[in-house]
């Protein structure tokens, strides 16, 4: 509550309250009310997890929200899922991490191998991030594009990112 009578103001008149926003952002009017207070509420978490808020009480930007987007929990979970399935069609395909990367020796693909050697590289030159924590949302279409543009070009194998369907079903994802 302290925050939204940092970012709002009060003007009451008779039976009649006006809660505004500093911005200009919206306003909300009628009897002075939990109900009113709610209604404006309403309004400033919108725009505070927008960051409109930003220079008042701090926290992201609007360009920082709407760009900086960090991978939500369910785009985690696909991307452990499409290495796991990478990794088994490259197995079944009897493309080994020899034929895929190393001449020398029979490595067998995982989850773990698959994030490390084909997910990472193009994340690092794509967004120049090394943990797949950083990536925004955007950075995972993008990255996610770029690895099976590849293998369908250079290996004729195409692992289609997992829809929600698929994030139940066994995969190698703790290796």
């Amino acid at each position: 509550m302290t925050e939204l009578k940092m970012c709002t103001t009060c003007i009451q008149d008779g039976d009649i309250c006006t809660i505004s926003c500093k911005l200009g952002l919206w306003e909300v009017t009628g009897s002075y009310s939990l109900e009113l207070i709610n209604e404006a509420m309403r309004y400033f978490q919108q725009y505070k997890s927008d960051g409109e808020y930003f220079e008042i009480i701090g926290g992201k930007s609007p360009v920082e929200v709407l760009l900086g987007k960090q991978r939500s929990p369910l785009q985690n979970n696909s991307l452990h899922k499409y290495l796991a399935m990478i990794s088994e069609e490259l197995n079944n395909a009897g493309l080994d991490m020899k034929k895929v990367l190393k001449p020398e020796v029979d490595i067998p693909w995982s989850t773990v191998s698959a994030k490390e050697y084909l997910w990472r590289p193009i994340q690092k030159v794509l967004t120049g991030k090394d943990s797949s924590t950083k990536p925004t949302t955007k950075d995972y279409v993008l990255i996610a594009d770029v690895l099976s543009r590849h293998l369908v070009e250079k290996f004729g194998v195409f692992v289609p990112w997992p829809s929600k369907d698929l994030q139940h079903t066994s995969g190698d994802r703790n290796e």
